[in-house]
């Protein structure tokens, strides 16, 4: 069975409406089911601009100390990533959530009291 120009054209162009579907699907059920208020969601949202602050200092650091480091690379990314995540979280967490001066630097809201 040989395919000729347009047999190719509308495969092609099948495929590609049916992956846009699909995607399309997956937002629709998304934006249903995954879009909810969450205490989780409100201190990650707080926490997006301090961790794009941090990680890039943290990933130099890291970095340089396992530049010379002759160990396999795979390694040295895992370090890199854990590293990098956990240092961010450990310094936002046990830091700037704590000391209130600092927290107009990363551009932490202050919290609203429940009283």
């Amino acid at each position: 069975m040989s395919y000729n120009l347009d047999n190719t054209i509308i495969i092609s162009t099948f495929r590609t409406l049916n992956m846009w579907s699909w995607i399309l699907t997956i937002f629709g059920f998304s934006a249903i089911f995954l879009n909810r208020e969450s205490n989780l969601i409100k201190y990650r949202n707080q926490a997006v601009y301090p961790f794009y602050i941090l990680h890039q200092t943290i990933i130099v650091f890291i970095g340089y100390w396992l530049m010379n480091n002759s160990m396999h690379y795979m390694w040295k990314f895992t370090i890199m990533v854990i590293g990098t995540f956990g240092f961010s979280w450990l310094i936002y967490e046990f830091i700037i959530r704590r000391v209130q001066i600092i927290q107009p630097l990363f551009g932490v809201k202050k919290q609203k009291s429940s009283t």
